[in-house]
């Protein structure tokens, strides 16, 4: 497009926008710096241009989509604001149910909602803003109004008058083409849904791209620009006018930044919590989360929620009626799922309390499960908060991941690493609330009665949904108080309450919630009334000199403006909203999740039962421990009283066995978990080896009876593919018995799964409904006589756990990686049997009497 453009010799000077460039490169976040990296290339290229054409046309065409992408790149922080809250286009329904009918298809409409009936079935659609693809298209309108700018009658013989006239009426052609292309574009997608019988339709890139793509082509067969022979760029000229442009667009840019990104820091109050037990009948905080409680209730349950907020902030829970008496005693009202109704006095008293201060959480749920959301929206309306009565997932059907705005997140998740919620709902805020987590990518699904839990039959595949941005958390504020609404409680229940990002947004809504709110609550207001006045002002600046240089001056400023205003805005939060210090000591347990190879539901459920410790972490919160993923492996050795290392792979720094040591030898205590089944594991071996252990490999698969046969309990569970520990002080001793197949064979006969004592129906079931066995005597782990067992296998008994002891601290090596993991341990909500009892027995020993933590 730009082969025959000339471009002409320019000032300098211009070359001073390398210094805002690179600026903005380094503080904001990539994808969001992209439009600077291009802008940088076309100047830096442009000191190329005598030499050959070809740098010509690459310097214009990197500056000229540098622009472009700018633009596009500013209406991103307006389109989440925006339509995170508002998705519905319902009064563009009856134009598309017209031309529906146009085509021939049998339509009707009801409440804004279409009808089509295809063959022997009947679709429902909605009208949305995500459904008519409106942020593609406004990115091609960007795209076109800035090029409808920069090359429309750029004659200057034309009168400006003339000029303006006709790129009025090119704006205006250009919106009627995005329209009525937007209009054909969801009918042809209807149609094609129709026929794929798939919602996937709606949202696969494919198909948005070839969709999208003929409308470039519309616009310019319709929209016609002059020949661009050559560009000049105006001499810099550092007056008076050019002055006040650099200050204008410089109180421009900073408003803006500081409406999206200042938070009041108010004061802080004394972070005493109530939490309301007497209207919940779900997610229990009173009963404890011990070593005898097992099943739904105990998991799906707050107790360690509240056990954890008692480390930070002082915690009651009471069960009586909400009064203004009762709640004057606190700065935190929480209310988290409530199952029955608040009596009109309660709610009164509540938003008493947070007129004068107080802080107030509110917790649901998806699709109004057990009347949550119709329990709580009467409190959340009177304060501009709705729960909606929907279940929402990512658009591939799963659970959705939230990962935290890279440029000017909000304090409560500003130290939140990627979130993985667990279905819930939507909720409803104004355009001034805070809006905490927008999901990206999400589908929201009204919920259907008729169901278990009221999810939708389909959910995969039902039609009738929205998709796009939701806000999933947000604040409001009234007098000087706060009130935050979260829409999914599973994310705190027992078992998933320490998986990474949980407890970090649990304390960071308290720590915004235990604050009164400032005068400096009404900056945002200012701002955005200096954004308004610098704007007007700036126009009209420029409508008056009509200096061509004010433009690259602005760019400058703007430029050097956006990257110290991110950078100060960002900064002064995590300032005023530090992490909260512990006012009470609690034992924490680190997993290292940087050299090793097993799953948690960290950013999706865990597929493989024979892969996921989920249980096995989970239940150390049974002792009253807080288990913590580290994803680095020295952050491990420096906050944990004890360390994890599950199934090592990837190989350690000589500097991190040096830690390891040193932490051990200062009095930490390690779990290493081996999988025997490797041959060769040079990361176990690594710090295994300056403890004078090892592991020797199994070479067959094998099935496994453990047990303390030194312990007076005598402890014994069944396990499979243990491994030998050399070295060491045996702790756990396992009776093996060898299969004749090599690890490489897909199939085991019966015979060979067959084992001595122990009977051929219990072994083969699974795991968890298998007995442990109780050998009659220690005759057992003698090899039989081979000539009375020619086929079968035959024990072998091997350490299979040791420990090693080092300075003031401990570790213990594991010969078994199957033993700990859910297909042994069962799932959170599973009522154990006796083998899964005694495997929860070691795990508790482990760490209680062998490590000795908490005593």
């Amino acid at each position: 497009a730009f082969r025959s453009v000339r471009l002409e010799k320019f000032d300098s000077s211009y070359y001073l926008f390398f210094i805002p460039l690179c600026l903005s490169i380094y503080v904001i976040a990539f994808p969001f710096n992209i439009s600077f990296i291009l802008l940088a290339l076309g100047l830096l290229i442009s000191l190329f241009i005598r030499w050959t054409n070809l740098f010509k046309t690459i310097s214009i065409g990197f500056i000229y989509s540098g622009m472009v992408l700018a633009a596009q790149t500013i209406i991103v922080p307006f389109f989440f604001l925006i339509f995170s809250r508002y998705h519905r286009a319902d009064w563009i329904a009856p134009i598309i149910l017209i031309m529906n009918k146009l085509i021939g298809l049998e339509s009707a409409m009801t409440q804004n909602q279409l009808f089509i009936r295809d063959m022997d079935k009947l679709y429902s659609f909605i009208t949305s803003w995500d459904l008519l693809a409106l942020y593609p298209l406004l990115t091609i309108f960007v795209g076109g109004l800035l090029s409808i700018i920069l090359f429309s009658e750029r004659t200057d013989n034309v009168p400006s008058v003339s000029k303006s006239f006709k790129r009025i009426k090119k704006l205006g052609m250009l919106i009627i083409i995005i329209f009525c292309y937007m209009i054909f574009r969801y009918v042809g997608i209807m149609l094609t849904f129709l026929n794929m019988k798939n919602v996937n339709v709606f949202w696969r890139l494919d198909i948005m791209v070839l969709s999208i793509l003929p409308l470039t082509f519309l616009s310019a067969k319709f929209i016609k620009f002059d020949q661009i022979n050559h560009v000049s760029l105006p001499a810099l000229n550092w007056n008076r006018q050019a002055c006040l442009t650099v200050c204008l667009t410089a109180m421009l840019i900073f408003s803006i930044t500081g409406f999206f990104g200042f938070h009041d820091p108010g004061i802080r109050k004394g972070g005493r919590i109530l939490i309301d037990e007497g209207h919940s009948d779900w997610e229990w905080t009173t009963r404890k989360f011990d070593t005898e409680w097992y099943g739904q209730q105990s998991t799906y349950n707050y107790y360690c929620l509240a056990e954890y907020l008692k480390c930070f902030y002082q915690v009651a829970q009471k069960t009586e009626t909400l009064t203004e008496n009762v709640l004057k005693d606190y700065d935190i009202l929480l209310l988290k799922t409530p199952t029955e109704p608040f009596s009109n006095n309660e709610i009164e008293a509540i938003k008493i309390f947070v007129k004068n201060g107080g802080g107030l959480f509110l917790i649901g749920d998806h699709t109004n499960v057990f009347g949550i959301t119709t329990n709580l929206n009467p409190i959340a309306t009177k304060f501009d908060l709705r729960f909606n009565y929907d279940g929402q997932y990512d658009i591939s059907g799963e659970l959705s991941v939230y990962r935290r705005p890279k440029i000017l997140p909000h304090p409560a998740v500003q130290r939140m690493p990627a979130f993985l919620f667990a279905t819930g709902c939507t909720i409803e805020a104004p355009l001034s609330a805070d809006h905490i987590i927008i999901g990206t990518g999400l589908k929201s699904i009204y919920l259907d009665y008729s169901q278990k839990n009221f999810f939708p039959r389909n959910a995969a595949q039902e039609e009738t949904l929205e998709f796009g941005l939701f806000l999933q958390a947000a604040g409001t504020r009234l007098g000087k108080g706060r009130i935050l609404g979260f829409t999914d409680s599973t994310v705190w229940s027992n078992f998933y309450m320490f998986m990474p990002g949980k407890p970090g947004l649990l304390l960071g809504c308290i720590d915004w919630l235990n604050r009164e709110n400032s005068v400096l609550s009404h900056l945002r207001i200012i701002f955005l009334v200096l954004a308004l006045i610098s704007l007007a002002l700036l126009t009209f600046l420029n409508l008056k000199t009509r200096e061509k240089a004010l433009i690259p001056i602005s760019l400058f400023s703007g430029m050097l403006a956006v990257s110290l205003s991110i950078f100060f805005f960002q900064r002064i939060n995590k300032v005023f909203y530090p992490p909260p210090k512990a006012i009470k000591e609690f034992i924490q347990v680190n997993f290292d999740y940087e050299h090793t190879d097993f799953e948690l539901p960290i950013l999706h459920i865990t597929q493989n039962a024979n892969r996921s410790y989920s249980t096995f972490f989970t239940w150390l919160q049974r002792l009253q421990y807080v288990p913590k993923v580290c994803y680095n492996f020295k952050e491990a050795l420096t906050d944990g009283d004890a360390v994890v290392i599950i199934k090592p792979r990837k190989p350690f720094q000589k500097d991190e066995i040096a830690s390891l040591m040193k932490y051990i030898d200062s009095g930490g205590k390690v779990l290493i978990i081996v999988d025997p089944m490797e041959q060769e594991n040079f990361a176990a071996s690594q710090i295994l080896s300056p403890l004078q252990m090892a592991i020797k490999t199994a070479p067959f698969k094998n099935s496994a009876i453990l047990y303390r046969d030194h312990e007076s309990d005598s402890l014994r569970f069944t396990t499979s593919n243990a491994g030998e520990v050399i070295s060491g002080q045996t702790l756990l001793w396992a009776d093996t018995s060898a299969q004749m197949q090599r690890r490489n064979e897909d199939k085991i006969s019966l015979n060979s799964r067959a084992i001595l004592h122990l009977p051929e129906s219990d072994f083969l079931a699974p795991i968890e409904n298998r007995e442990p066995w109780l050998p009659k005597s220690g005759a057992e782990t003698n090899k039989p006589d081979s000539s009375k067992h020619t086929k079968g296998p035959y024990l072998k008994k091997i350490p299979v756990f040791a420990s090693h002891k080092l300075g003031k601290g401990m570790v213990a090596v594991l010969a078994c990686a199957d033993l700990f993991t859910d297909a042994q341990m069962g799932f959170g909500s599973a009522i154990p049997n006796q083998n899964m009892k005694n495997i929860y027995e070691f795990e508790y020993w482990i760490f209680r009497e062998l490590f000795k933590l908490g005593n």
